[in-house]
């Protein structure tokens, strides 16, 4: 929200800060989701992609730290930003698994 100028409560606003981000001249982007999850956009698509088990509640700490690791680690080894951005949430989602065991 602080770099994009907008507000972001809804889907229509989520995507209109992807499409703020394009215009500036970003090719990707990742937003995280507050419920879980992120929004990506790129030139060939954009989507939401959402943890496969959620957990409604329990320790989250650090997670998105993992999710942003792996999706930087992911992009850097060559992965398309909707195969990295699965990658991650996958990801945080075994770490949040692991973290409330």
């Amino acid at each position: 929200e602080a770099i994009s100028g907008l507000q972001v409560l809804g889907m229509d606003q989520l995507m209109a800060a992807g499409n703020a981000f394009e215009s500036m001249g970003i090719p990707q982007t990742v937003i995280t989701l507050k419920m879980g999850g992120l929004y990506y956009k790129d030139a060939a698509e954009a989507g939401i992609i959402k943890p496969e088990n959620p957990l409604s509640f329990g320790d989250t700490k650090g997670a998105g730290d993992v999710l942003s690791a792996e999706l930087v680690y992911r992009l850097v080894s060559g992965a398309g930003l909707r195969e990295a951005a699965e990658g991650a949430v996958a990801a945080a989602g075994e770490y949040i698994a692991e973290l409330n065991r």
